[in-house]
């Protein structure tokens, strides 16, 4: 199933996922790879439907409510999806985009202030990934906060990996700031 996963055959992938779903219903990891198929085709809809179910069935995994809260979010339920990665320990947390997808589509409802906190969150977890410096600082640009909008993004250029997009930006923003 996970190869079916790779090769973007997420109906077959599923159809063994809910066969084994239904041959051992005690695991309770099959559902959350049951969302992941209906997310890859799209399916945004089925996919929350399921991730509520798992974590109602396993209500300490970190993962699947980061996967509901990012998923909400993407399907234009922003407040509940926030509600939910607000609960979970950012220490728990071990990808930094479930802490920057909130802020960033925070700063796409033009919600910047609310952003900078998502942004702060992934700084602190995650001080070596560029990222977080990057958003923050387009988050201060917008707020008027040309220091602290300069200090984030020199902290973004020399960690940023050389084909990051965003260098190029950064670059340019910190040139018209100086």
């Amino acid at each position: 199933a996970a190869a079916m996963m790779n090769a973007k055959q997420y109906a077959d992938a599923r159809k063994i996922y809910e066969d084994l779903a239904a041959k051992y219903p005690e695991v309770k990891q099959f559902r959350p790879l049951i969302a992941r198929t209906y997310y890859g085709e799209g399916n945004k809809k089925a996919a929350i439907e399921h991730l509520r179910k798992a974590a109602a069935d396993d209500p300490d995994n970190i993962e699947v409510k980061l996967l509901l809260g990012n998923t909400l979010m993407e399907d234009g339920q922003q407040d509940e999806g926030r509600q939910i990665l607000a609960s979970i320990d950012d220490s728990k947390t071990t990808d930094p985009a479930m802490l920057l997808n909130p802020g960033i589509a925070l700063v796409n409802e033009r919600k910047h202030e609310e952003a900078v906190k998502w942004f702060d969150k992934a700084i602190a977890r995650f001080p070596q990934h560029a990222d977080g410096y990057y958003y923050r600082g387009i988050a201060y640009l917008s707020l008027g906060k040309s220091a602290e909008a300069k200090t984030d993004l020199e902290k973004f250029v020399p960690i940023a990996p050389p084909t990051a997009p965003e260098l190029a930006t950064a670059k340019q923003i910190l040139a018209s700031i100086k």
